[in-house]
């Protein structure tokens, strides 16, 4: 059967080889994707105040530790939207800090909530495509893949140099075997700007592939 790639029919080699570096590699990409598609700077809407440093250490986000504080603040804003007294940015908040309980936890339920919480602010906001990359992996982690990449590709379409989306189709293509794909959205991700942690770990993917073909 044959890949489509950005609207193009793509054949696939049918290589063995391709096959098992693709599937040797799927663990090293699932973690790169929650590593970065969750990055801090990737996300928009008010951000959590950070703690201070202790003993000279680095400043942790509190997206990453189970505080009660956050918690406190996720049962607040689930109040204040659930009213319909939320703003946008509150909508998008909750939906971002949901998110990242799912990624922490590895909980699905976490990312069905904030899905529907993405998909209400995008009504308002159609075009910011940090949030609806969001959006998509939400809903690949609740097993919606194909809508998930429509989103992507929505994004493709308006954002080309969205690097996290690419990224992100990468991953979905893994998923459903498609490996010709995986290896043009890598590339494409590498391409967008190679010096990221996310271009980083496209190179490392396209780096594997190339000394094993």
């Amino acid at each position: 059967m044959n890949e489509v790639v950005d609207g193009q029919a793509n054949v696939p080699t049918g290589s063995p080889t391709r096959l098992y570096v693709i599937a040797a590699l799927g663990c090293f990409i699932l973690a790169g994707i929650i590593w970065g598609v969750s990055q801090p700077e990737e996300r928009t809407g008010p951000p959590v105040e950070q703690r201070p440093p202790s003993s000279g250490g680095p400043v942790e986000s509190p997206h990453g530790q189970d505080d009660p504080a956050l918690s406190a603040k996720i049962d607040e804003l689930r109040v204040s939207v659930g009213s319909g007294n939320a703003s946008t940015d509150d909508i998008l908040l909750l939906a971002n800090l949901l998110y990242d309980q799912g990624a922490r936890t590895s909980s699905a339920e976490p990312f069905a909530e904030a899905s529907v919480l993405y998909e209400q602010y995008l009504l308002a906001d159609p075009e910011n495509p940090d949030a609806r990359t969001d959006y998509a992996f939400t809903l690949f982690r609740i097993g919606e893949i194909d809508r998930a990449i429509e989103q992507l590709l929505r994004i493709r379409r308006s954002h080309p140099d969205h690097q996290n989306s690419a990224f992100n189709l990468a991953i979905m293509y893994k998923e459903k075997d498609m490996p010709d794909s995986v290896l043009h959205y890598m590339g494409i991700t590498a391409e967008i700007d190679s010096t990221t942690r996310t271009g980083q770990a496209a190179l490392e993917v396209l780096r594997a592939y190339s000394g094993a073909h």
